[in-house]
């Protein structure tokens, strides 16, 4: 403790002699420690810590490969994933999804929602249960059938929490949706914005 007073007198002294190498010293410093704990926040959310859904050690995401068009992981088309899923031995389920934007004009004024277009296996495969009905089946997975299940966050903030939202309709993007499902509260797949899920 006798040495650490003056060094740190001395030091304290030595900053103020020089500001400008200590402002630049304190800015690299401060650079440094921000990137580090940006970085460790990524991997312990993507690398470190479990998916929040049970039996998560069992989940895997597919990509096609296209290295020889510059694209490691791009994205499957949809006959690809028709290709595996037929083809598929070593996969208990397979599941897909894209995205989908509709303008909700239910419960308030009227507002663009984030969703996606789900296979009918793959709400089942993550091993969450709707709070209220049920999620899509493989009859409802084709074509011009309009139905949704929604977020615990979109079924609270446009529709009160309404128990009785199982099979009202709902009108996204100027088409009729019957609601068949609320997903539970935390729910956040596969990013913190999808606010419904809808056949692909």
């Amino acid at each position: 403790m006798k040495t650490v007073l003056p060094n740190l007198h001395y030091a304290v002294r030595r900053l103020l002699w020089s500001p400008g190498f200590s402002i630049a010293t304190i800015f690299i410093l401060a650079l440094g420690i921000g990137a580090n704990s940006a970085l460790f926040t990524a991997i312990d959310r993507t690398v470190l810590r479990p998916l929040p859904f049970p039996h998560s050690d069992r989940l895997v995401a597919l990509w096609e490969d296209f290295s020889a068009f510059g694209s490691p992981k791009n994205r499957v088309s949809p006959a690809t994933f028709t290709d595996w899923m037929k083809r598929t031995q070593s996969f208990e389920a397979m599941g897909a999804y894209g995205y989908r934007d509709r303008n909700l004009s239910e419960g308030g004024p009227p507002e663009q929602v984030h969703g996606l277009g789900v296979s009918a296996a793959l709400i089942p495969m993550l091993g969450i249960q709707p709070i209220l009905g049920r999620s899509i089946t493989e009859a409802e997975d084709s074509p011009g059938l309009n139905v949704v299940v929604l977020s615990h966050r979109l079924w609270q903030r446009r529709f009160n929490g309404d128990p009785n939202i199982i099979g009202r309709l709902i009108t996204m993007s100027d088409e009729k949706y019957t609601v068949i499902g609320v997903m539970p509260e935390g729910f956040l797949f596969p990013y913190r914005l999808s606010e419904f899920w809808i056949p692909l």
